[in-house]
């Protein structure tokens, strides 16, 4: 009888989260959250901030540390359309 693969089932379960809670006018895996929420898991926080004035909503989530990737990370989300689709807002160099 075969094992079970905990990476594997991680992943399934990283997908069907990211699809029952980022989906928008797309499949939640497919949008710039559920994508980081996929490769990294669950942040240790997210900052929520909502619209307000000219302002569109966002989303701020904070990693302290990500293996192979650095300490500190944060990914800000930005739902510009105000439709729910945060995009992901890669930082100026």
């Amino acid at each position: 009888t075969g094992a079970t693969n905990p990476y594997k089932e991680e992943h399934y379960r990283r997908l069907a989260y990211a699809n029952e809670h980022f989906a928008s006018s797309v499949p939640g895996w497919r949008t710039d959250r559920g994508r980081v929420y996929i490769v990294f898991g669950p942040p240790d926080s997210i900052n929520q901030q909502l619209a307000a004035g000219r302002s569109h909503a966002t989303q701020s989530w904070h990693y302290s540390s990500l293996p192979g990737v650095g300490k500190d990370i944060d990914f800000k989300f930005v739902d510009s359309c105000d439709c729910g689709n945060y995009e992901w807002q890669r930082p100026v160099k």
